[in-house]
């Protein structure tokens, strides 16, 4: 019996992650079915490749040679894939993307929708990750594209990248927050409670000024390390909801609480952060077919977006004069 590239996928994922059940949602699979598929990778290569720790999972002396070996398969695999893909155009093959915790709210999943039903024979995949995981994750092959902050690797020669989203981003809390109905809110207020939100890249980092108690910033990178740390805007709602935290977002990814009256904007008189985001993906590498199509559509939902935003930001600001600068 020999083992499977699916099991070697299950595998690498397990070493990633250090972690069972990550792993497992990670592969779309359920956490007995990844541990089931492990032991019997094990039993085909007679030994064990994966301590299980009470802390985790970690690769013995054997897991790391055969991980070595099997990440370079499925590079030169994806690569097969993809180059196959690109000979048959739009009929075949796969379009993995890589997202944050914005843009894979609204925009990414968006776009997504509007492509699966023109071509129904490819298989697709997003994952919604920390944005400082994404370059590796590219890197190794396991996304074509992403669409996420590119302040870390717009100078970096292994990448393309092209701004997409560069949108005012609004401090938010919830309706009856001490700082939902106040006007010209000093900063320093704000950033006298948690701030819940993903790490912030050093280029946007440098304008959260004296962040106190909402987070800190990293003096080796530079990076905003917030005091609530999430990757999906999801939960970030959720905390927002039952706790005096506060976030940041642009104004149509709380769109649907604004008009509920179930989140409100803070008001301060500052210059407010712009994101930075857009796409990334290896430069040099000819994307596929599936890819410059999504990309395509991406830019036209955007395009759609912008235009959306402005009205809803002025209508209302105009209705809530209070609500913000």
């Amino acid at each position: 019996m020999r083992f499977t590239l699916r099991q070697i996928k299950h595998a690498e994922a397990l070493a990633r992650h250090g972690n069972f059940r990550q792993a497992a949602a990670e592969q779309s699979i359920s956490q007995p079915a990844l541990t089931r598929s492990i032991k019997s990778l094990e039993a085909i290569l007679g030994g064990q490749l994966f301590d299980r720790l009470s802390t985790g999972v970690e690769p013995t002396k054997a897991g790391s040679v055969f991980l070595e070996k099997a990440r370079q398969l499925l590079m030169e695999s994806s690569e097969l894939e993809r180059e196959v893909g690109a000979t048959l155009g739009l009929t075949r093959g796969s379009l993995h993307i890589a997202t944050g915790p914005y843009p894979g709210e609204y925009l990414v999943p968006e776009a997504l929708a509007r492509i699966i039903g023109q071509y129904p024979e490819l298989t697709y995949r997003i994952s919604e990750m920390d944005w400082s995981d994404i370059p590796d994750s590219l890197l190794t092959r396991n996304f074509d594209i992403a669409v996420a902050d590119i302040g870390s690797v717009e100078d970096d020669p292994r990448f393309d990248t092209e701004l997409l989203i560069d949108d005012p981003l609004f401090y938010v809390c919830r309706r009856d927050h001490p700082l939902a109905n106040l006007s010209d809110v000093d900063l320093s207020e704000v950033y006298s409670y948690p701030l819940i939100t993903n790490s912030v890249p050093s280029k946007m980092a440098r304008f959260l000024t004296n962040p106190g108690p909402s987070g800190s910033i990293s003096r080796d990178t530079g990076v905003f390390e917030p005091r609530v740390e999430v990757t999906t805007f999801s939960a970030t709602k959720r905390v927002l909801f039952s706790s005096n935290a506060v976030s940041l977002a642009p104004i149509l990814q709380v769109e649907p609480e604004l008009n509920s009256g179930s989140l409100a904007l803070i008001r301060t008189g500052a210059v407010p952060l712009r994101m930075n985001s857009g796409f990334i993906y290896l430069a040099g590498r000819t994307l596929s077919p599936a890819a410059v199509r999504y990309m395509e559509e991406v830019r036209l939902i955007k395009s759609l977006l912008d235009s959306r935003s402005t009205e809803f930001e002025a209508k209302f600001l105009e209705m809530h004069p209070g609500s913000c600068d």
